[in-house]
This record gives C-alpha cells, structure tokens and sequence, in this order.
C-alpha cells in the first residue's frame, strides 16, 4: 500500500495552478460550515539571492527541495500550489484551531528553513544554501464568510510576518493589524 501524499499543484505554469488552487479553496469554502479548514500563504524569503549570487540552477534545485520538504511535512488531506517564483498557497483541510494550524505551519517553516545542499555548477562544489520563509495563516470560517475576505486576511497575515522577519503569523481577527510579535516566536 502506498503511502498517502498531500496534492501538489506545481506545474510550471503559475496561472494553471492558481486556477486549480482556487478550484479547491472554493470546494473547502463550500463545505466550511462542515469541516473548518486553514488557508496559509508561504513567501520563500532569500530566493532571488541564491539566484543572483550561485545562478538559476541553484535556485531551482532549492525549489525541488522545497516542494520535497512541502510534500514530506503535509497531510494528505492537505493541497500546495506554487503560485509565484518565491510564493506558495497551502490549504490545510480539516484543521480548525489557531494553535493547530501555528503548529503545522512551523513544522513546515522548520523543514524550509533547513539548508539543502546545491552543487554550484561553476565551481564543481557542494554549497550549504539557506533561505529563510514567511508564513501567514488565517482559520475558515472562524475570521470571514467571504472567501475574497479569507484570501485578503491570509496576505495580511503573510505581510505581517515578513515585516517582522520572517517565521509564521496566524491571523488574529479583524481588528488585528498584524500586531507585532504576535506567532512570531520560535518553535
């Protein structure tokens, strides 16, 4: 039996997968006053560096290694899409509190942030790469009944924390401005 793996939308096209990816949060919003769902936003924070400084190839064989790291950390019930260079949108199914979802969200910060080994082409050597990451989450239907407004409070979440330096930001209300520190720490 084989071994359940988290749906990935990663094709190169990045308006093909924020099309399927909206399909599913769409189909998650649908049933949310069923089964509560989480919304994160992910921003590879460093990305364009290791580009600039070691080439695209090394950039590239960070992003295997994050849709790897992504894949290995979900749930199966979980969805990834690559929604930009540095961006990714994840949906957690089935995971209905703040804490649960700040916990899953550092788990994968964690495997993020963990450097990969890339072989720099130019120099025929091994290179330890670290890039940090960026992850803001809000909980459905708990912060908004409109998944214009989900999405919205998702980026503010995702901005919030990387003004603070990075790590991951759970959305806590309407009325939050991203208050500073707040899901911040470290875990």
């Amino acid at each position: 039996m084989t071994e359940a793996r988290p749906k990935i939308l990663v094709v190169g096209d990045h308006a093909h997968n924020r099309i399927l990816f909206h399909e599913r949060l769409d189909a998650a919003f649908a049933r949310s006053s069923r089964q509560r769902f989480a919304l994160a936003y992910v921003n590879l924070d460093g990305l364009d560096g290791v580009n600039d400084r070691f080439g695209q190839a090394a950039g590239d064989a960070v992003l295997v290694a994050t849709v790897q790291r992504l894949s290995r950390a979900l749930r199966a019930s979980d969805t990834v899409a690559r929604l930009g260079e540095d961006r990714f949108a994840l949906l957690f199914e089935g995971l209905d509190t703040p804490a649960g979802a700040e916990h899953l969200a550092w788990q994968i910060h964690r495997a993020l942030t963990s450097p990969v080994l890339v072989q720099v082409l130019a120099d025929q050597v091994d290179v330890e790469i670290a890039i940090g990451a960026s992850i803001g989450v809000v909980i459905c239907p708990e912060r908004t009944d409109r998944i214009e407004d989900l999405v919205a409070l998702a980026e503010i979440a995702l901005h919030a924390v990387k003004r603070a330096g990075g790590g991951v930001r759970v959305y806590a209300g309407r009325t939050d401005p991203a208050r500073p520190g707040e899901g911040n720490g470290s875990h």
